[in-house]
């Protein structure tokens, strides 16, 4: 089968990159020819990639400044990238997929390019990462600041997100991010997509609310590579907590912040590096129990896994997977969890892991102090969720489910 996979951007870095990449790997392994599609924003998961010459240019959006965003109120490629729309239609014509597979094409490769899919008679299906659908801002979160619980806009009128300015507290950049929500509404441009695949349940239900047919939804869990699983964990740590993630406001840090300033005697990393760096050390800065480590990968990254009590995950916003929770079951860890989106379908509560109210230090607080000290319920519920992760987010049960989709469409 000949599969073409589209994301904004063809990277190392981000999740919908590597789970795009990935894909394309577990793809390619089991016989498949596998074709990318992206931007031009290098540098490329694949140096000198064959393809590239039919990547549209990539346009820096979030580097504008306030004097700038007018210009882009107007700019169509903001909306609807003509550029990648006739590109693709050239690179389909070229290698003929069977099956095109997106992922994230808001903004930037917009969703123009389901029109050369479209014209070209070869059936779509996307992978929803976010709740974009949903919330002109994607992530749920109101007024820029705590997360929305009623989906105001998942009708499809954006009105609050401009009167809540839920886009970065700017009223500007609410209006575009509304604007380019209802053109998409009105226009129903994603009704050329044949089948939703969404990585949680709690995901799925988010798109029916959005007015996805339900019958084009169907659920597949992310998953991680084999290599996680080659050795036993010894199940053993160092006596810290750990929140290896972005530095950026929904991802919750400042509430963690709060939780550790009751509890000094308990250590905590945070593996990381974004736009509220500066903000959370000026926060933590009377804080000794906490460490900034800056930004891991590979085996220094590996290692806070494996030497820490338990993972954090206090998100404030629409989580639709958390690839960071099962990455920590992997290695025997059990997760603190928000209550949000998937994260508390995937941390069973008080089996492999703990299960805290969204923006509440407090709560999280007792959390970690409940770890902290019952070394016996930290070594059972990592052995719990290091079986869930084997059973159910390996890729071969990714695999077998999303050739199933496919196969379906052709």
């Amino acid at each position: 089968m000949k599969i073409m996979l589209v994301n904004n951007f063809f990277s190392k870095v981000g999740g919908a990159e590597n789970s795009t990449n990935r894909t394309g790997q577990i793809l390619a392994q089991k016989g498949h020819k596998v074709f990318f599609f992206a931007t031009n924003k290098k540098p490329y998961f694949e140096e000198n990639y064959k393809y590239a010459e039919y990547f549209p240019e990539y346009i820096d959006f979030s580097s504008l400044s306030k004097s700038q965003y007018p210009g882009y109120i107007f700019n169509p490629t903001y909306f609807y990238n003509f550029e990648a729309e006739n590109k693709l239609n050239l690179y389909l014509k070229k290698v003929k997929p069977d099956i095109v597979h997106c992922n994230c094409i808001n903004y930037y490769l917009s969703p123009s390019i389901l029109r050369a899919c479209y014209k070209n008679n070869i059936p779509i299906v996307m992978t929803l990462r976010d709740a974009f659908l949903s919330c002109p801002d994607v992530g749920l979160l109101y007024k820029s600041e705590t997360y929305c619980q009623k989906v105001l806009c998942a009708s499809g009128n954006p009105v609050q997100c401009i009167y809540n300015k839920c886009n970065d507290k700017s009223l500007i950049k609410s209006l575009i991010s509304a604007t380019e929500f209802a053109l998409r509404k009105i226009h129903r441009l994603y009704d050329k997509v044949s089948v939703f695949i969404c990585p949680s349940k709690a995901l799925l239900e988010l798109a029916v609310k959005s007015g996805i047919p339900r019958e084009k939804l169907v659920h597949i869990n992310n998953f991680i590579d084999d290599s996680y699983f080659k050795a036993e964990p010894e199940y053993s740590n160092k006596g810290y907590f750990l929140y290896a993630g972005r530095l950026v406001k929904e991802k919750g840090v400042h509430y963690l912040l709060e939780a550790m300033r009751n509890i000094p005697d308990i250590e905590l990393h945070i593996v990381g590096s974004g736009l509220e760096e500066n903000n959370l050390k000026q926060l933590a800065s009377n804080l000794p129990n906490v460490k900034f480590l800056g930004f891991k990968s590979g085996q220094d990254l590996e290692n806070e896994y494996k030497n820490c009590i338990a993972s954090i995950i206090p998100s404030n916003y629409f989580e639709a997977f958390g690839l960071s929770i099962i990455e920590s079951f992997a290695y025997g860890k059990p997760v603190i969890g928000s209550n949000i989106g998937a994260i508390p379908e995937i941390i069973e509560n008080d089996k492999n892991g703990i299960i805290f109210e969204s923006e509440n230090p407090d709560d999280l607080t007792q959390a970690v102090k409940k770890l902290h000290s019952n070394p016996d319920l930290v070594d059972k519920m990592g052995k719990n969720g290091r079986l869930k992760a084997k059973s159910l987010y390996t890729p071969e049960a990714y695999y077998s489910k999303l050739i199933e989709v496919y196969q379906s469409q052709i």
